[in-house]
C-alpha cells in the first residue's frame, strides 16, 4: 500500500494456505487473517518477522510468526506500478 491517501494497493500476492492440523499441505476451507503486526525486537533492532492473527473454519483463532522476507517475496507489483513505495 502507498505510505500516504489515497493508499492504493502496489503489490499483492496469490492466496496463502493456512495448513490444516493433520496436514499442513491441506488448505483449510475457510480461513482468514484477521490482524498483521510486527513482532516485537530489542531496541534498535528492526524486526524480521510479523505477527500474522487468523481463523480457521469460523471455529478457532490462531497467531502465527512470518518472516517478512518471505512476504515481501510472496508479493507481485499490481500493473503500472513500479516502485514498492513512493
Amino acid at each position: 500500500m502507498q505510505p500516504r491517501p489515497p493508499y492504493r494497493l502496489l503489490a499483492t500476492s496469490g492466496e496463502f494456505c493456512i495448513g490444516a492440523q493433520h496436514d499442513a499441505n491441506d488448505c483449510e476451507s475457510v480461513q482468514f487473517v484477521s490482524g498483521i503486526a510486527p513482532s516485537w525486537a530489542p531496541a534498535p533492532q528492526a524486526s524480521t518477522e510479523l505477527l500474522l492473527s487468523y481463523g480457521i473454519n469460523d471455529c478457532e483463532a490462531k497467531v502465527a510468526r512470518i518472516p517478512i522476507a518471505q512476504v515481501w517475496g510472496m508479493l507481485r507489483p499490481l500493473d503500472g506500478e513500479v516502485g514498492v513505495c513512493e
